[in-house]
Order: structure tokens, then C-alpha cells, then sequence
């Protein structure tokens, strides 16, 4: 399992995200994720779990990878994704897209349990989570 020592690559044309070690520098494990324009990753903070999306088109998706094993778990489609934020205890992640909704995922039951509405003419590029 990657520890403080490793750091990862997520954007990429090539759809590969690649565990880097920091004290040599050398890369030392890839996950072929097979996603268009890999535009993020992000790690919950028990390090079990790695989530990856893209922004390709109408079509992208947000991918959960067991992190340990490079397994992939679930994936959902998600229309224009931009952006994702996971709150801390590893419990719900927010998904967000720039066709005026944000959907909260919880990804212990993988499913997409609530749809915000933010109005009209809104994108959204980014979200963050205040503790």
C-alpha cells in the first residue's frame, strides 16, 4: 500500500496514473485506469481507497480503485464531471459537474444517494470541504 513516501500522477493523456517514490525518485507501480483525459485523483485518508475521474464528455467517470491491490471497485458515469472532493473519515465523496447539479456519493453502499440543484446557468469547476 503506498505510504507519505509515494506521490501519484493524475493527469495524463495517456489514462495511466504512476506511484512515484519520493526518496529514489523511481517510478514504482502504474494503474492503467483506461479513462480519456484522467484529469484527478484523490486518496481517502485511511489510504484504502483511490478515486480517479475524467472530463472527457457527457460520459466521463469517476472511478473508485481499491488502492492496495489496484483492483477496480465501481465506477460511476457521471455527465461533464469537473471536480470531487471527499470528506474526511473516508465516508461520502461530492461529485460535481458543470450541468448545474452536485451529486453526493456515498461510496461504502456505491451509490449516488442525493442530487443538488444549484440553478441555472451555474457551472461548477471546484469544490472543497470545510471541517
Amino acid at each position: 500500500m503506498p505510504s507519505r513516501k509515494y506521490c501519484f500522477s493524475p493527469a495524463s493523456l495517456d489514462s495511466v496514473i504512476k506511484f512515484w517514490n519520493v526518496t529514489t525518485g523511481a517510478i514504482s507501480r502504474r494503474l492503467a485506469t483506461n479513462q480519456a483525459y484522467l484529469k484527478k485523483i484523490d486518496v481517502t485518508l485511511d489510504q484504502k481507497l483511490l478515486f480517479s475521474g475524467d472530463s472527457s464528455s457527457n460520459n466521463a467517470c469517476l472511478k473508485i480503485w481499491d488502492l492496495a491491490s489496484g483492483s477496480l471497485i465501481k465506477t460511476f458515469i457521471i455527465p461533464y464531471l469537473a471536480t470531487w472532493a471527499i470528506l474526511p473519515g473516508g465516508r461520502l465523496a461530492y461529485a460535481t459537474t458543470i450541468s448545474n447539479y452536485i451529486s453526493i456519493v456515498d461510496y461504502n453502499s456505491y451509490a449516488i444517494v442525493k442530487t443538488l440543484n444549484i440553478g441555472n446557468n451555474t457551472s461548477i469547476f471546484d469544490i472543497s470541504v470545510l471541517v
